[in-house]
C-alpha cells in the first residue's frame, strides 16, 4: 500500500521531499567542515555566512521559542550597537572591526535560537554533542600543529580573492591569512601559543575550555 501511495505521489512533491536539507545542516557545514574553512581562510566568516539562511528559516516560522534570559543578550547586543556613535571620524580599521564583532554577536544570537527551536526528532542532543566533540578534536589537533610547527603560516584562497585595499587592514589580513601559533618571548625563550584553527591564541584557549564539557557529556 505504501509503495502504491509513493507511486501516485506527484513527482514535484517527491523531488521536493528528497531535496530538503536536514535540520542540523548548519552544524555539519560549520563544525564538520571547519578544517576546510580554516584552510580556505574562511573560518572566521563561516558563522556569519551561515547565520543568514538560518535567519530566514527563523523568520519564516509561525512561532519561535525564546529561551529564558535571552532578553539580557538582546540588551547587550543593543548596547554594543549603540557604541557605533563612538566611531565618528574613525578610520576604516575601527569600522571594520566594529562590523566584524557585530556580525559575531548577531550570529551567536541566531545560532542560539536556531538550535533552541530544533525539534528533538530532527536534531537529537547526541548529534549536537558529536559535532561539539569533533570540533574539540580539531582544536586539539590545531594546538599540536601550533606547538610542533610554530612558524607555519600560509596564504589562502579567501586572501587571494580579497582586494588589496582590504588586506591592508591588519584585522582582515589576520582573519584570512592563518598562522598556527603566536610565538612570544618568555624569559628569553620563544614560547608558541597555539591558535590554529582560529585567528587568535585566546580563541584557541577559550574554545578548548568551552568545548570540553560537551566532550565529557558525549563520553558520559
Amino acid at each position: 500500500m505504501s509503495a502504491t501511495r509513493a507511486a501516485l505521489q506527484p513527482l514535484s512533491t517527491r523531488v521536493q521531499t528528497k531535496a530538503t536539507l536536514p535540520y542540523g545542516w548548519p552544524l555539519f557545514v560549520a563544525f564538520g567542515m571547519f578544517p576546510v574553512w580554516y584552510l580556505l581562510g574562511f573560518g572566521a566568516l563561516i558563522w556569519f555566512a551561515l547565520s543568514i539562511p538560518m535567519t530566514f528559516s527563523l523568520v519564516a516560522r509561525s512561532k519561535v521559542r525564546i529561551p529564558r534570559g535571552f532578553g539580557f543578550f538582546l540588551l547587550f547586543f543593543i548596547w554594543a550597537m549603540a557604541t557605533l556613535i563612538q566611531l565618528q571620524g574613525s578610520g576604516m580599521d575601527r569600522i571594520f572591526g566594529f562590523l566584524y564583532r557585530a556580525g559575531l554577536y548577531y550570529s551567536a544570537g541566531v545560532w542560539c535560537l536556531y538550535l533552541y527551536n530544533a525539534p528533538k526528532r530532527l536534531l537529537p542532543t547526541r548529534t549536537v554533542l558529536k559535532a561539539m566533540t569533533w570540533m574539540w578534536v580539531v582544536v586539539v589537533a590545531g594546538g599540536w600543529f601550533g606547538i610542533l610547527s610554530p612558524g607555519l603560516e600560509f596564504a589562502t584562497v579567501t586572501e587571494k580573492l580579497f582586494p588589496g585595499s582590504l588586506l591592508n587592514n591588519d584585522l582582515v589580513y589576520t582573519l584570512v591569512h592563518p598562522k598556527v601559533s603566536d610565538v612570544q618571548t618568555f624569559l628569553g625563550y620563544d614560547v608558541p601559543r597555539p591558535q590554529a584553527p582560529f585567528d587568535f591564541s585566546n580563541n584557541w584557549g577559550a574554545n578548548f575550555a568551552l568545548l570540553l564539557p560537551f566532550v565529557c557529556a558525549f563520553w558520559g
